[in-house]
């Protein structure tokens, strides 16, 4: 270029002394004019045409990378590399301007180019949850840790244009605050930790319903983030606490009972022992007419409180509800002084809330209203002032 300009001075006999400031002038001019061009063009038809060709395909991938932001960005990155390449091709070094307007340049593009990868990732995360969802891996926490990886890159690249070093050199000097960069990096660290844990070992997802009875925590998990899980419980009030905390400690995932579709379901009271005696004829006759007999009949001298098991045995094994892949039994405990226990374990199909607490309620009502049938009533232990 200073040849270029020196050749045309003497032909058009023009003063020499006005030669490096015009070249400085049309180098400048030439690059900001080719660069507002370019830019036009990416932001302008570049991205007209790819947009409406990434409408047209199957594939939806390219209708969230491919948005209005993402080439606004890739119309700042490429013209500031085509500026610099050619700022160092057309204009002659000197000692004073050149160091500084190179170094503007630099900087420009390490700022542009850390704006636009920040956007490819952002799009890359917005497509992956609008496609795939969040359920499987929480994509937040590896976006988190790539933007964290992004911008520190970034950092180190602009001092080490600032203070004209290697980058290298840069990070050899940051090895010396490993110290201070894990205290202040600590929750990050543990977090990104837990997250490949959590998300390697299937330990929970969102939407999942978790208990954590050290910490009296009950509700299902909305937000899993580098540093951050938000749990939101059956009252709407939202618990958050470190990503770190599921994989330290314990807790109680019900994800595998909503697949399964099988939920367990416990009926407990007691009988009192004072109504227990053995069936007489007169009242088999009698349950056998109400359709409340269904002891085997190989059995004799039964007493009404295993008429009653047989009989529930019954209702829960032709109970609609009855998840009929499971196992069901109802079964008496050992007596200790509060009467008889009676327990019925089962599996039932009806997992959701509220219907899982109304058919709780509605089978032990009809139990303890059924046990007067069979000559029986619950244990219970006696209330009030005694009268002598």
């Amino acid at each position: 270029m200073k040849e270029l300009f020196h050749q045309l001075f003497e032909a058009w006999g023009l003063d020499l002394s006005w030669q490096p400031a015009l070249a400085w002038v049309a180098a400048l001019v030439s690059i900001v004019v080719l660069s507002y061009i370019l830019g036009w063009l990416i932001q302008g038809g570049i991205s007209g045409f790819i947009r409406s060709v990434a409408k047209r395909t199957q594939n939806q991938w390219d209708d969230y990378l491919f948005d209005r932001m993402f080439f606004r960005r890739l119309g700042m990155v490429v013209p500031a590399i085509v500026s610099y390449l050619l700022f160092v091709s057309l204009v002659t070094p000197d000692a004073t301007i050149f160091p500084l307007v190179k170094k503007l340049i630099m900087l420009l593009v390490v700022f542009s180019a850390t704006a636009f990868v920040d956007r490819l990732i952002t799009n890359t995360q917005n497509g992956f949850l609008a496609i795939l969802g969040d359920k499987k891996i929480p994509v937040r926490s590896y976006v988190q840790v790539a933007k964290i990886v992004l911008f520190l890159v970034s950092g180190i690249l602009v001092f080490s244009i600032i203070l004209d070093q290697n980058p290298m050199g840069i990070l050899t000097g940051l090895g010396a605050m490993t110290a201070v960069l894990l205290l202040v990096f600590k929750d990050s660290l543990l977090g990104f930790v837990a997250s490949l844990q959590l998300n390697s070992n299937n330990l929970v997802q969102i939407g999942d319903w978790i208990e954590i009875p050290g910490q009296n925590i009950d509700g299902e998990v909305i937000d899993i983030a580098l540093s951050i899980v938000k749990i939101r419980s059956g009252d709407n009030t939202i618990y958050s606490l470190p990503t770190y905390n599921l994989v330290s400690g314990t807790f109680k995932n019900w994800r595998n009972m909503k697949e399964m579709g099988a939920r367990r379901l416990k009926l407990s009271f007691p009988i009192d022992c004072l109504n227990l005696e053995v069936l007489t004829k007169t009242k088999e006759k009698s349950l056998k007419a109400s359709g409340h007999w269904k002891v085997p009949e190989n059995l004799v001298e039964v007493s009404n409180a295993e008429a009653f098991r047989f009989w529930a045995q019954d209702y829960l094994d032709n109970l609609g509800e009855i998840h009929p892949g499971q196992p069901r039994v109802v079964k008496f405990g050992a007596p200790v002084g509060r009467g008889l226990p009676l327990e019925m374990v089962f599996y039932t199909s009806v997992t959701g809330y509220p219907d899982f607490e109304h058919l709780h309620s509605r089978l032990l009502c009809h139990y303890l209203a059924t046990l007067p049938v069979f000559g029986l009533r619950v244990f219970q232990e006696p209330v009030g002032v005694l009268k002598g």
